[in-house]
């Protein structure tokens, strides 16, 4: 008789029926993306072929590892519409917007302001404070307005001649809002300063062009964009003022580091190149879903408060907060949603985070707030599954209230 592992199983909030992990409806791409097949693809055929360094060009194995990763670079900067020459490496969202923040500051140290706005992740969000506390720069966090869109007004007000940055993704994380680049762009060119974007959320539910969208320094995380986990670029503009750092060593804008993972810049690369080449696709799939999932939950569910805005937000972000219902206890007896309860580094805190207090939501409800983020590939049906689960949570939260 052959032993078969077990199947990890959850209850059901209602019944105590068990939950295999694969009945698990997600509604969190906002965090982390499932990978792409096409993806691991080309990730597994790289890790056969392309196992030699690619700095060592003198023999045919490392110049075929340097091509690798120049094709990846190509299919990245077509993606965004840039100059490929400007694609420097990083494992992540985390150290992509780390190496964008202090190459900034070490291209331009006499200048000593910086903005950015209270909503941004916190890997943007640190690395600012760092300047602020280690290195004496002046730190304008601005605010946001009830929609979660940054108030140009008030950047028109804070930016001077000794700006360095203005910091700001192009979609909010939490509400979805598109924020307007191209404003901010003029007012940070007017002044000499550098914009910085995180697109992450972007590519992929938008078109992302630098030509029409005039980002200075962008970044992007692969495991946003269905790519591979542990990998992401930053893209600075040619001519700006920008040195990468990494490991002590200062290196020229465009230069990379030793000891590249050429697997994953390869699966990075298709990665940006099937987000921008299928965005047409995947944003009216989102579209069609995320409309659908609203619709249904304000059936299902009384008293909730969309925040997502109806115009000008990115596809598959919904955020909202529920009346009574505080989101760490409905994650808590919901094990058939995967979903996350608002910004994620408020999660398991007594406080609302930063996002809950910059859009001003009501102080009853601002413990409240859930995103739920579908994948394009969402049927329906699954939609009215995970709606009758989160209704089913709430029904039982509620009665014991």
């Amino acid at each position: 008789m052959i032993n078969k592992k077990p199947i990890h199983t959850m209850n059901s909030p209602d019944s105590g029926t068990p939950f295999s992990v694969a009945d698990v409806i997600y509604l969190d791409t906002a965090s982390r993306t499932r990978i792409d097949p096409r993806v691991i693809n080309a990730i597994s055929e790289s890790y056969l072929i392309h196992y030699s360094d690619p700095q060592n060009c003198q023999h045919l194995l490392g110049k075929q590892s340097a091509d690798a990763v120049l094709h990846a670079k190509l299919k990245i900067g077509k993606s965004i519409g840039g100059n490929p020459q400007g694609i420097i490496f990083a494992g992540g969202a985390a150290e992509a917007n780390n190496l964008a923040i202090f190459g900034a500051a070490r291209a331009a140290p006499e200048k000593r302001h910086i903005i950015t706005f209270e909503t941004e992740p916190p890997s943007v969000f640190a690395p600012c404070q760092l300047l602020e506390s280690e290195f004496g720069y002046k730190l304008s966090v601005l605010s946001i307005d009830s929609s979660g869109r940054v108030d140009n007004t008030e950047i028109m007000r804070c930016i001077t001649d000794d700006t360095l940055f203005v910091s700001v993704s192009c979609v909010n994380k939490e509400v979805g809002s598109l924020q307007d680049i191209p404003t901010i762009s003029s007012m940070t060119q007017t002044h000499g300063a550098l914009l910085h974007s995180d697109c992450s959320l972007a590519l992929g539910r938008i078109a992302v062009d630098v030509t029409q969208q005039p980002i200075d320094l962008l970044t992007v995380s692969g495991h946003k964009i269905h790519g591979p986990y542990g990998a992401g670029f930053v893209w600075a503009r040619p001519g700006i003022a920008f040195v990468a750092a990494s490991g002590g060593s200062k290196r020229p804008q465009g230069a990379q580091p030793c000891n590249l993972d050429v697997p994953n810049i390869v699966g990075l690369g298709v990665a940006a190149e099937l987000a921008s080449s299928e965005v047409g696709t995947t944003s009216a799939k989102l579209q069609k879903v995320t409309d659908y999932l609203k619709t249904r939950l304000c059936q299902a569910i009384n008293n909730i408060y969309i925040v997502t805005p109806e115009d000008g937000a990115a596809p598959g972000i919904l955020y909202l907060s529920i009346e009574d219902i505080e989101s760490n206890d409905l994650m808590s007896v919901v094990d058939g949603v995967a979903f996350s309860a608002g910004l994620a580094s408020s999660v398991g805190k007594a406080k609302p985070g930063r996002m809950s207090r910059a859009i001003s939501l009501p102080s009853e409800a601002s413990r409240n707030y859930i995103r739920l983020s579908p994948d394009k590939d969402l049927t329906l049906e699954s939609v009215d599954i995970a709606v009758a689960r989160l209704a089913d949570g709430i029904k039982m939260l509620r009665s014991k209230s």
